[in-house]
């Protein structure tokens, strides 16, 4: 017997193997030296710790960590022996946490004392290894020097607290979903049953994730983001990215999209938004959003971007890239700003593409440019008629004039603007399909979405996964409900019995059959019609408005094709008919809908016509692909499920833990007997995209791009010139009313006599020359600039900001009113009283 406890020495040639599985140990008993009786299951632990056979080390580890966690200690590695020669481990200690004493020799002065845990214990277990490769227990000491930790204290023992990848993993989709991390560790702690068996302390969790952090920063931003990538293929093989470098290997441009954003382009791309307004991250670098719309009118993202310059060359490496990874196809229409970079850019990439200005954007423009025309409606009035009320471009120059007759002078930029007028005006791009946008409003939508996930010192990866959750994943959760909704329910008709709506409800979405509608019920109540044969089955209709019969819409309907031509073209734009032409249809008694009027992409059933065939390359929807992020969450989901159902019997857990435990043994045969081939030995150099070629295939290791940040630049959208003038206003505005950082402060004394001073004076000087004798004494005049000083400081400005002065006696305290009524007639006849003292 030592010191400490007894020590128990095993002679490995001298143990009685009798199965392969147990080991006999003979003339010890395991219980002869415990002072206190073991429960039954740390006796069970102990007795299995030292009979059992071990394969691994780490086995080792787990067992006697087991047994000291049910006994109340923690455990830690001690010091190891190996063979000869060889880094083969032969021998190897593990302790007692509290085994040896603190070093205190201290060479300098420490930033931070631990706590003091050690008592010198003892206790500890060592484990050999045989000729066979077997571990097992050679020498075991016991008893501890100190006090055990209590059951309900246990789970806060080092050893005992260890955070398993599927916790872990869960701890990382909780913060890439924007849950904070209290709050998830809240949902663990609850569904585990409370603190103690939830196998970690909060302070645990915070350090894990804090090290994924440290370990993305350690690889670079613009590293992590490409392994982040290169996974994403494992999973989603439609998903494609590229990128440019600048000469020192820094990440300078990038551009991704998904498989999905694939397919929606397929379905949805003829038209496209496009907005480098938004800066974002921590490298200033511009986001670039390609928007499009849907068949429910909402929008749909084609992918995404980071530009380091707006210079042509970046936007033509940009157009190249996103024709490139979306099948080469260009959209019919392409909605931007008035950037020169990116009007050239376009011209030269997007030839086949009908290039729109963002009306927004040349409306805040506008603004800095027509000085004085800025106040004046009627201006604003034309202005916007030649945006998008003019049907024909003898209509748009007609209206023009009157821009020219407003403007004495020869404006430059109205000079500008008339020269690109085939970009903006709708009179001269009616003919080419814009899903019936007029703006890059759809872009600025999605940037006060980005103003919810970044700031400027977000990284990269870090935007792009809040990216997918925050703006992709909540979108496509949308779209599907607009589906389940288009598919299940039926949409509320204003007429059940017209043939044309019923036809209409049957086809379109709901979003897009109330926009017909509306077009519908507006030519039968607010439009007459006047019919004109010009054929045996050629008619001219002469719609107008029953309020305004002086503005004529002549529509031709041609009866055996059922052929429309309206001078509006809102088919040709938006994709639905005018109220011009189904008022024609409506007189014709069309029944139906033409099937040459009927756009696929806003049918409901505009996703079954997709190609599969031509994704087939790519392994869709096949089981045995199936992400491991899916399989982990829809494994879950299923064992959930059956521990749900047998929380409440005995039998049913006594079933679940039986074939978990039994299915668990299974994969660790198998893990431990199956010969892996690693197939991924080239997944780091061999991505290729839809076009089949390797981009990139030798770069492991990207730079980030400069952390420069312009002074004074934001993180949000760039303000345009209307929106700082409007800041500027109420700066002022708050400066005049006595406000400071928009809260309302008093006068100081000085500032309140330098003005009133004069004024004190003069109103005595009028008193005296009155039919009022009032002698203008200092004492008279200091007590009313202290009492106006009083009502100042004890009033808020709105009682004193009138430019007529304070001309409300009862304004002034009661105390005074009474004494001298000097004071009143003083307020009341200064009348030029200003705010100056206010603003100083």
């Amino acid at each position: 017997m030592s010191n400490w406890g007894e020590t128990i020495s095993l002679d490995l040639n001298e143990v009685d193997v009798v199965h392969k599985s147990s080991v006999i140990l003979e003339n010890v008993d395991i219980h002869e030296t415990r002072k206190q009786p073991l429960d039954s299951f740390a006796s069970q632990l102990e007795e299995n710790l030292l009979r059992g056979e071990f394969n691994d080390i780490n086995d080792c580890f787990e067992a006697y960590n087991e047994y000291g966690v049910a006994m109340g200690f923690s455990v830690r590695k001690g010091k190891q022996y190996y063979y000869p020669g060889t880094k083969d481990l032969r021998k190897k200690w593990f302790y007692c946490s509290c085994e040896g004493v603190k070093d205190e020799k201290c060479n300098g002065q420490v930033a931070y004392n631990r706590f003091d845990a050690r008592t010198g214990c003892q206790a500890n277990i060592s484990f050999e290894k045989d000729k066979y490769g077997v571990w097992k227990v050679a020498n075991f000491i016991k008893e501890h020097n100190h006090d055990l930790a209590l059951p309900h204290e246990r789970h806060f023992l080092r050893s005992a607290r260890r955070i398993s990848k599927s916790t872990g993993d869960l701890l990382e989709t909780f913060v890439d979903s924007g849950i904070k991390p209290v709050d998830g560790i809240s949902y663990l702690i609850k569904e585990s049953g409370g603190p103690q068996n939830v196998s970690f302390i909060p302070k645990d969790a915070y350090n894990y994730l804090h090290s994924l952090r440290r370990t993305k920063m350690e690889m670079g931003d613009a590293s992590a983001l490409l392994s982040y990538f290169r996974n994403k293929k494992d999973e989603d093989p439609m998903f494609d990215w590229d990128m440019e470098l600048d000469e020192e290997g820094r990440l300078a441009n990038l551009f991704w999209r998904d498989g999905k954003s694939r397919m929606d382009y397929d379905c949805f791309g003829d038209v496209v938004s496009f907005d480098t307004t938004y800066r974002t991250n921590k490298y200033g670098l511009k986001c670039a959003v390609f928007v499009g719309v849907n068949n429910h009118w909402k929008n749909v993202i084609f992918g995404c971007a980071f530009l380091s310059w707006e210079t042509t060359e970046s936007f033509e490496w940009l157009f190249s890239t996103f024709l490139r990874l979306m099948g080469g196809k260009q959209p019919s229409t392409i909605f931007t700003d008035q950037a020169q970079a990116i009007i050239n850019a376009v011209d030269r990439k997007l030839p086949e593409t009908r290039h729109r200005l963002c009306q927004w954007h040349l409306s805040e423009n506008a603004s800095k440019h027509i000085g004085t025309l800025n106040g004046n409606p009627h201006f604003w009035a034309i202005l916007h008629k030649c945006y998008s009320k003019c049907d024909t471009e003898v209509e748009f120059e007609k209206v023009w004039m009157e821009i020219k007759d407003l403007a004495a002078q020869s404006n430059t930029w109205l000079n500008k603007l008339y020269e690109l007028r085939h970009r903006w005006s709708t009179a001269f791009n009616n003919d080419v399909f814009n899903a019936g946008i007029k703006a890059t409003s759809r872009s600025e939508s999605t940037n006060r979405v980005l103003n919810t996930i970044s700031n400027y010192t977000t990284s990269l990866y870090d935007f792009i996964v809040a990216f997918e959750v925050k703006i992709l994943g909540k979108w496509r959760e949308n779209e599907r409900h607009d589906d389940f909704r288009c598919t299940h329910f039926r949409v509320p008709m204003a007429n059940k019995s017209n043939p044309l709506l019923i036809h209409a409800s049957e086809l379109y979405t709901h979003t897009i059959y109330k926009l017909f509608e509306s077009e519908l019920t507006s030519s039968g109540l607010s439009y007459n019609s006047v019919e004109i044969p010009v054929g045996k089955s050629q008619f001219k209709f002469e719609v107008y408005k029953k309020i305004k019969p002086e503005k004529v819409k002549t529509v031709f309907i041609d009866t055996d094709t059922y052929e429309v031509r309206c001078p509006c073209r809102k088919f040709e734009s938006m994709g639905i008919l005018c109220r011009h032409s189904l008022k024609a249809l409506d007189m014709k008694n069309a029944s139906k809908i033409p099937e040459r009027y009927i756009v696929k992409r806003w049918l409901k059933t505009v996703r079954d016509s997709i190609d599969i065939d031509k994704f087939e390359s790519h392994n869709l929807a096949k089981e045995e692909d199936e992400p491991a992020i899916v399989y982990g969450n829809r494994a879950m989901r299923f064992t959930y499920g059956m521990i749900s159902k047998s929380r409440s019997h005995k039998e049913g857990k006594a079933i679940v833990w039986k074939h978990l435990i039994k299915a668990n043994q299974e994969l660790n045969e198998f893990l431990q007997h199956k010969v892996l081939n690693d197939n991924f030995e080239k997944n780091s150099t061999n991505e290729k995209g839809n076009d089949g070629e390797n981009r990139h295939p030798n770069v492991n290791i990207v730079l980030d791009p400069r952390r420069v940040r312009p002074k004074g630049g934001k993180n949000r959208r760039i303000k345009s010139h209307i929106e700082k003038r409007r800041q500027q206003n109420k700066k002022k505005s708050n400066s005049s009313l006595g406000k400071k950082n928009g809260k309302k402060v008093a006068p100081s004394l000085e500032a309140t006599q330098e003005v009133l001073s004069p004024l004190t004076e003069r109103t005595m000087s009028q008193f005296n020359n009155g039919s009022r004798h009032v002698t203008s004494s200092p004492p008279i005049q200091e007590r009313i600039l202290t009492d106006w000083y009083s009502i100042i400081t004890t009033r808020p400005p709105k009682h004193l900001h009138l430019r007529g002065g304070l001309h409300r006696p009862n304004s002034i305290p009661k105390k005074n009113q009474n004494q001298n009524s000097s004071y009143q007639h003083f307020f009341l006849l200064n009348s030029n009283i200003t705010h100056t003292a206010q603003c100083k």
